[in-house]
């Protein structure tokens, strides 16, 4: 879990390095789905019973929100790149 939720603050960080806004919707996109990722492993955790559910769904509504972000600003992006 901890290495999927770096992945979503990494891929940003790489995408927005590159410069171009192609790369930055392609890398947004692996961090959309890093944030899918952190969701699964959340569901592994609470079958394990490493967390509760209170804390599964805090955890869970965090990373809901943090793809919808996601999603909202590579949708912003991809009509920015086709108006230019």
């Amino acid at each position: 879990m901890w290495r999927a939720a770096g992945s979503v603050m990494d891929n940003i960080a790489e995408g927005f390095d590159d410069g171009s806004t192609r790369e930055m919707i392609r890398f947004l996109g692996y961090s959309q789905r890093s944030c899918s990722e952190v969701q699964s492993q959340l569901y592994r955790a609470l079958d394990c019973k490493y967390i509760t559910q209170s804390k599964f769904d805090d955890v869970y509504e965090l990373a809901s929100e943090c793809r919808k972000q996601i999603k909202g600003f590579r949708k912003y992006l991809r009509n920015y790149d086709s108006s230019n």
